[in-house]
């Protein structure tokens, strides 16, 4: 990734310092898979549940 763009908070998450814009479209898909499959993977570890009815239900919460 070349994007530039940095942010700077202090210890309490607050904005201090922005440099730059972004150079690439937001990740927002890519957050909401990546959360999707992790949570499908910890129900398939610690469930019975099959896991069709597993994607089938964390598709209906999206």
């Amino acid at each position: 990734n070349s994007c530039s763009a940095k942010i700077h908070t202090d210890v309490n998450g607050h904005l201090v310092k922005i440099n730059d814009e972004h150079s690439h479209p937001s990740e927002k898909e890519t957050i909401e898979v990546r959360e999707f499959r992790e949570k499908a993977k910890q129900r398939a570890v610690n469930e019975t549940t099959p896991i069709p009815r597993i994607y089938d239900e964390e598709c209906a919460i999206i």
